[in-house]
């Protein structure tokens, strides 16, 4: 396989300098190898820098190497919920200003409690994503 066919097959890993020097060998099944470049390919990494970001992530605690549907799904929930996270304050604000009941104002206090909740789970979905 020539270089150019390696390069569009998949990247690697980000590059370090200096290179880094450790090796570690893994030995694999057939079905085992498949599964990895699979997961590789979705990933489009190679399927020796997928093993390796995958065994750092586990090592770490981390998740592995998303695919860039993974990715694409996460960002389309993250837009929903700032949408949701803005309507929801919309409402709350619109109501402190129409009344100050109480009645009211304990569901704009609810609603206020729903958009930290939003917000929580936004910020749970960046930090997914970056």
């Amino acid at each position: 396989m020539t270089t150019t066919e390696w390069r569009i097959r998949g990247r690697d890993r980000a590059h370090q300098f200096p290179g880094r020097h450790r090796r570690v060998l893994i030995r694999l099944s057939d079905e085992e190898h498949d599964l990895l470049s699979a997961a590789a390919a979705a990933a489009e990494l190679t399927p020796t820098g997928y093993a390796a970001a995958a065994a750092l992530a586990a090592a770490a605690g981390a998740a592995p190497p998303e695919t860039d549907a993974e990715a694409e799904e996460l960002r389309a929930l993250l837009r929903q919920l700032m949408a949701a996270r803005s309507a929801v304050a919309r409402l709350a604000e619109e109501m402190r200003s129409t009344t100050g009941t109480r009645g009211l104002d304990r569901l704009a206090d609810r609603c206020a409690k729903a958009v930290a909740a939003v917000d929580d789970t936004s910020a749970a979905v960046r930090r997914r994503l970056r």
